[in-house]
């Protein structure tokens, strides 16, 4: 089961995972890989998030607004 790089990074960063295990799981190989690889899932993560948003306004504006 493939775990979020984010969630990677944040277990490293609070002390929960070594550097090792951080970079294991991700399959990076360093660090700042890892920063890298975390900071572009969090941006594909923001652009989907304002592209639901921007579909959530149309449909509202169209009066059909759905339930989440």
């Amino acid at each position: 089961m493939s775990q979020s790089l984010t969630i990677i990074l944040a277990d490293y960063l609070t002390g929960r995972i070594s550097t090792i295990e951080a970079l294991q799981r991700s399959n990076c190989q360093a660090v700042d890989d890892l920063v890298r690889a975390a900071r572009s899932e969090g941006d594909e993560i923001d652009e989907y998030a304002a592209q639901r948003r921007r579909d959530l306004v149309r449909h509202a504006a169209a009066g059909r607004v759905q339930r989440l």
